[in-house]
Parts: C-alpha cells; sequence; structure tokens
C-alpha cells in the first residue's frame, strides 16, 4: 500500500523568532594562503602586523573584503597583497586571543608600494570574522543587516560533524534534515531543500541534495577553511532558491596568493557514535614568482551509527573521498585560476532489517571544474570578475540484490560577471549570472521525466554611507534590485510522463537595508527583501511511486513560482568582553509548494 500525494501551492505565514549568538574565543585553524613573494613592480600593498608590544604576529588573517583576497602573515608578520587594481581598500586582520583590527589604504595606478602596518590588541573572546556571503561588495559583521553565522579555526575545529549540516546543527537558527550520517542537509529558520543554498567557494553545490531526502550533499566539511551562513533571503546575488539563505563552505581551491614556500595542512577526526574517522589535507607551492599550485584531498569511512541505548542503526554506514588540485596566477593587473575537484561516495539508507527496502546504497560521483579571473578597471568601474564551472554529477540507486534501481546524472553550468564600482563614496556592483542544468534519471524507478533548466539574472546593488567616514562605524543604506529568466523543460520520455511540457518564470527581487552603527562596538541593521524561488522538476513533472518516502508522487505542471517577503532585524556587539548576535525576522511565502495527500493507492499488488 503507498500514499498518493500531489505538490500543492498555499500562501504561510512565518512566525517573528529570535536568536541569540554568543561566541568565544576561535581563530584560524588553517593557513589559509601564506604571504607571496614580490612578482611585479606594480604597486602593492605590504605590510606587518605586530601586537601592542611591537612583537611581529604569524599567521594573521589578512582580508581585503571587497575583492574576497585573504592571506596570512608570515612568520615575521609580514603579508603583501599584489595585482590590485587602484583604489581605497579595506583591510581587516583576524587572529585568535585578538581582537578584529583593520586598516585603510588608498593603491595609485603608480609608483612606490603601499604600506600597511596594523597593531592588534589582545582579548578575551573570538570578534566575528568578516562575511563575504552576504554582499557583492564584502563586509564585516557590523555593517551587514542580515543574521550570519561565521565558523572558522578552532571554532570550526569544534563543531566539526560528518557532514556540513551537522557541522552547523547548533548553531542559533539552523537544524538539519536527517536521513542518517551521510544523506543530511542545513535546515535555515524552518526551510531546507530547494528553499535553501549550499554553496562551495561561492558557486552551487551540483548535485541533487536538494529535492530527496535520501540523497547527500557532495561537500566534506573537513575541506573547508571557513564556513558561512546568512541567514533571510538572498535572491539578490543567487537568484532563485535562496529563500531560506545560504550556506557557502569556503575551501579556496584556487589560489589567490603566491606562497614564499611551500606550506599546507593536515587535519583529522574520529567519531564513536558513527564509527570511523576522516583525514584530510592540502599543501600549496609557488611556481615562480606569479604561479601558485595547490593540491589536496581527504577521505572519510564511517560504519553503522549507534542509536540510544547502544543499538546500531541498520545500513547506515558510508564512505566518501576527494581530491582537488588548483593552479592561480597573481600578475601585475589581475589574476586568474582554474581547479578540479572530484568527490566520490557510497552510503546506506537507514531501515530496519526486515524493511522490504533493506539494504539499499547509493553509489555517485560528482566532478566540478571552475575557473576566475579578476582584472582592475579604470574610473569608477574599479574591478570586473568572471566566474564559471562545469559539474557532473551521476548516482546509482542500488537495492539490495546489488541490482540497479534508478540512475540519476545531472550536469550543471554557471557563468558570472561582475563589476565593482565605486562613484564618490558610494561603493557597488553590477552583476549577471547563468545557470544551465540538464537532468535524467532512468530505470524502472525513475520519478520524473528527463529535464533542461536555463536561467538567467542581472542585479544591481549600491552601499550607500549616510555621512562622511570610512568603515563600519558610519550609517550605511543598501539597496539592490534583480530581475530572473527562468525556463524549465521536461523531454518526451516514458509514457507515464506525457508529453513534453514548457514552463517560463519571470521575477523581481529586491532588498533595501539600513545599519546603524551604536558605538564602536556594536550596531543595529534592519533590512526588507523580496526573493523567489520556481518549482523543480520533481514538483512539476512527477509521476511515479517513490521509493524513498513510500509516496506515490504526482506533479503539478501548473504551479507558480514561491515568493517570499520579509523584513529582518538584527542586533550586534563585537568587544573585549562580549561577541553576541540577537536577531528576529517576519516573512510571508505565497504559492508555498507542498505535498498534499491525495488516497492511499494500492501499487505493484
Amino acid at each position: 500500500m503507498s500514499r498518493k500525494f500531489s505538490f500543492t501551492a498555499v500562501h504561510i505565514l512565518r512566525a517573528i523568532t529570535a536568536t541569540l549568538a554568543i561566541a568565544g574565543t576561535s581563530t584560524s585553524l588553517w593557513a589559509d594562503e601564506p604571504a607571496h613573494s614580490a612578482i611585479a613592480a606594480a604597486p602593492a600593498i605590504v605590510g606587518t602586523v605586530r601586537d601592542s608590544a611591537g612583537v611581529p604576529l604569524p599567521n594573521v588573517q589578512v582580508v581585503i573584503t571587497s575583492l574576497n583576497r585573504v592571506t596570512s602573515t608570515d612568520p615575521k608578520g609580514t603579508f603583501v597583497f599584489r595585482g590590485l587594481p587602484p583604489g581605497r581598500y579595506h583591510l581587516d586582520a583576524v587572529l585568535l586571543g585578538y581582537a578584529r583590527s583593520e586598516a585603510e589604504v588608498v593603491v595609485p595606478a603608480d609608483g612606490d608600494d603601499v604600506r600597511a602596518d596594523i597593531v592588534m590588541k589582545t582579548t578575551a573572546v573570538r570578534l566575528s570574522n568578516v562575511t563575504v556571503s552576504a554582499s557583492p561588495v564584502g563586509g564585516d559583521a557590523l555593517g551587514i543587516t542580515q543574521a550570519t553565522i561565521d565558523l572558522s579555526g578552532k571554532e570550526l575545529a569544534r563543531n566539526l560533524g560528518t557532514s556540513v549540516a551537522q557541522t552547523l546543527a547548533n548553531e542559533p537558527g539552523m537544524a538539519m534534515r536527517y536521513n542518517g550520517p551521510a544523506a543530511n542537509i542545513p535546515v535555515i529558520r524552518g526551510l531546507t531543500g530547494e528553499r535553501i543554498l549550499v554553496l562551495q567557494d561561492g558557486d552551487r553545490s551540483g548535485d541533487l541534495s536538494a529535492p530527496s531526502a535520501d540523497h547527500g550533499l557532495t561537500i566534506d566539511p573537513l575541506a573547508a577553511n571557513r564556513i558561512e551562513v546568512v541567514r533571510g533571503p538572498a535572491s539578490l546575488l543567487y537568484g532563485t532558491s535562496a529563500l531560506g539563505g545560504v550556506v557557502n563552505v569556503v575551501s579556496n581551491d584556487i589560489p589567490t596568493t603566491v606562497p614564499t614556500h611551500v606550506a599546507g595542512y593536515f587535519a583529522g577526526m574520529g567519531e564513536s557514535v558513527n564509527p570511523g574517522g576522516a583525514v584530510s589535507g592540502s599543501i600549496a607551492f609557488p611556481i615562480g614568482r606569479a604561479l601558485a599550485l595547490q593540491v589536496g584531498g581527504g577521505i572519510r569511512n564511517s560504519g553503522d551509527t549507534y542509536q540510544g541505548g547502544g543499538e546500531r542503526l541498520f545500513n547506515s554506514e558510508s564512505r566518501n573521498n576527494n581530491q582537488v588540485v588548483g593552479l592561480g596566477y597573481i600578475g601585475e593587473k589581475g589574476s586568474a585560476g582554474v581547479a578540479f575537484r572530484r568527490y566520490d561516495f557510497r552510503y546506506g539508507l537507514p531501515s530496519t532489517a526486515d524493511d522490504a527496502e533493506a539494504g539499499a546504497k547509493l553509489d555517485g560521483v560528482r566532478n566540478d571544474l571552475r575557473g576566475r579571473a579578476e582584472f582592475g578597471g579604470a574610473g569608477a568601474f574599479r574591478l570586473f570578475r568572471v566566474d564559471g564551472s562545469m559539474q557532473t554529477y551521476t548516482h546509482d540507486e542500488i537495492e539490495s540484490t546489488g541490482e540497479v534501481a534508478t540512475s540519476f546524472d545531472l550536469k550543471t553550468q554557471t557563468l558570472n560577471g561582475v563589476v565593482k564600482t565605486l562613484f564618490g563614496a558610494v561603493n557597488g556592483a553590477l552583476g549577471v549570472n547563468g545557470l544551465f542544468k540538464q537532468y535524467a534519471a532512468t530505470g524502472e524507478e525513475a520519478l520524473t521525466p528527463a529535464a533542461n533548466s536555463n536561467s538567467a539574472g542581472v542585479f544591481l546593488f549600491q552601499d550607500i554611507p549616510l555621512r562622511a567616514g570610512t568603515g563600519e562605524h558610519v550609517p550605511r543604506l543598501q539597496a539592490g534590485a534583480r530581475y530572473d529568466l527562468f525556463r524549465i523543460e521536461s523531454k518526451v520520455g516514458d509514457a507515464k510522463f506525457g508529453p513534453a511540457k514548457a514552463r517560463d518564470f519571470n521575477t523581481f527581487s529586491g532588498s533595501l537595508g539600513l545599519t546603524l552603527p551604536l558605538g564602536a562596538s556594536s550596531s543595529l541593521g534592519f533590512s526588507a527583501a523580496r526573493a523567489f524561488r520556481a518549482p523543480g522538476v520533481e514538483e512539476l513533472f512527477s509521476n511515479a511511486l517513490h521509493a524513498a518516502t513510500g509516496f506515490f508522487e504526482v506533479g503539478d505542471a501548473n504551479l507558480q513560482e514561491e515568493i517570499n517577503q520579509g523584513i529582518d532585524g538584527v542586533f550586534r556587539v563585537q568587544s573585549g568582553k562580549v561577541d553576541a548576535q540577537v536577531s528576529g525576522y517576519f516573512s510571508t511565502i505565497g504559492n508555498y509548494i507542498f505535498t498534499e495527500f491525495v488516497r492511499d493507492t494500492l501499487v505493484d499488488g
């Protein structure tokens, strides 16, 4: 007996909630990129980070938020940024046990290198790192209008789990959709699946973890230098599916600095509840004066997880391994790089030993090739950035007999371009995004027909200071708008899916935010946003028994896009004694899509 469900849209109202985060001390566990050697005669930012007694500080993360460039100080406390376009830059320095420090520098079109010496004072708590996922121009937490989470260093190490979702599950406003230790993804403000985005180095993970609870996320948290979370709508930057928020796993696969010497990291972890462990490592090499090569990888294995009372959860074992190689060029007028990452996995779907589906496995692989280039502009157009990726993902769902029940294939391509602008004191960005997917499922248990989806979007964002000054101590108005075109088209296949169908969605998104500094160490942020999500292939075109859920699912090809409208408020304190964040939100989602019970249906006897 199987229950028959169909997909239905309603209008829902999400409640007002509040979260409180009190952070402890932390720093970067990883050497993101050590300080690099001189490569050209163009002006560079050269500096030293010292403590209040004048002692040089090694392993300090120095970040240019507007460019998403990061380096680390060498044993002498020195750092260098090269290949920067002329303009004014805000530098942030972060290190365990020290208050975050900053510096403002102006890079001329020619002449001598620019000095940026930074002094850091000791503190008892970790002050939040800079957050780059929430804004196209980057920014410190005090200047961001949405609630954020930033895990790095020892704080990330303390929270590491077997998956990204488990790593974040205990953070305020976060939870986990769980179908075993391998098949789980984050939940942000009660939303998950197709209503949140999980990124790696700012690019969508091209897997099938979102639409189905039995599919896992193909990102190993042990490979992360940092994990950033933006809670709340983020369609302005990322387009469809960013209703609940965004998780960005930062692994820096493409080097952005040239190391002075061979450097890297090694990490390992073990667990008793999910008996097993994992190891991961990466090493970076300088190649001449302008190239950097980075190679890394990891492996993870675990047996059946233990439940309360000490019993094992049948068929919950998992294993995965990943390898990555990245090459970066950092030149006089810009930078470029490519990286290739492969992720292989095999895991079981938890069940009882006498279940009809007992012993089912998923076996698959994701390949990801991505590239990025940045170069300086002129006048108000400070920087041009182009990036893109090509990903292939396949997995087989294998029954206990060894027979392949269903095979899935997904190809994903992305292409993005951003121009960062500066008109007087107003920072901004103009961007275009393209996302293209080709999906197919084959086998007797295929739930949907093959389908292609294509989307294109354009956005404009402006960060406007409301009085003279620099940094996060100035009240700022942040405004943005975006327009998206989205098309999904099924293909002719199995007769049960009927003729090919196509749907088009044209949608406007926008946001308006205000940050008000309340002193040197606290701020208030407010924002209003409109975001959207186009329905997926399962919601539109399903017409089969979904063995993983036990439901016969029927799609509705007439569904409309979901629209999220809401407001957010956040209060932040970052001082030598307290690092706290209190946030609240109110949102409504129109045309909310859910599975509606229709009737019990006898399937296959």
